[in-house]
């Protein structure tokens, strides 16, 4: 009689004298089927999740990325792709394909950050309150964005960015027009 291949196995031949002749799923997949006789019928491990063993047989088979890291890309073979946060994001649950951002006025320094505490409110200077641009550790003076300017300098450095001063308050800030806020 004849024997299904278990499962995270397939076996595309017919007439197979022995259960040798059936093959494991490649990491980064499972097949929870008995019998499966196509590679097409190993499942990659959705995005967040890895599966660095051969032959997985369930879902469970692909290990969730830990907090403070994510993965974008389906059917990773290797805990390598989970990747930590960047400076400005956080992630507080496992196997998440990507970071969430901290909210407007935070800011977060650190790489790998679990949690949403980890975004700390923009200082206060002079009682004018600072915006660190997200991905950027350049500092924007929002009061200025919504005052007259009482008069801007010319590109004073080769990347285009600008000084403004203003007479009230009296900050200068340099800002980059190529972003914005």
């Amino acid at each position: 009689a004849c024997t299904n291949c278990a499962m995270g196995k397939y076996n595309g031949v017919s007439g197979s004298a022995t259960e040798q002749a059936c093959t494991n799923c490649v990491k980064g997949k499972y097949n929870d089927q008995l019998g499966s006789t196509a590679e097409a019928n190993c499942t990659e491990c959705v995005a967040g999740k890895y599966n660095d063993e051969l032959g997985g047989t369930a879902e469970e088979a692909c290990t969730n990325c830990a907090k403070g890291k994510y993965n974008s890309l389906p059917g990773s073979k290797a805990g390598e792709a989970c990747t930590d946060c960047a400076a400005g994001k956080y992630n507080q649950e496992n196997g998440k394909d990507h970071c969430k951002d901290c909210d407007f006025h935070h800011y977060n320094e650190g790489v790998g950050s679990q949690s949403v505490n980890a975004c700390k409110k923009c200082p206060k200077v002079d009682g004018v309150q600072k915006q660190r641009q997200r991905g950027d550790h350049q500092t924007v003076d929002l009061a200025q964005l919504a005052l007259p300017q009482t008069h801007a300098t010319k590109p004073s450095r080769n990347d285009g960015s600008m000084a403004i001063a203003q007479s009230a308050p009296k900050v200068t800030t340099v800002m980059d027009p190529a972003k914005s806020v």
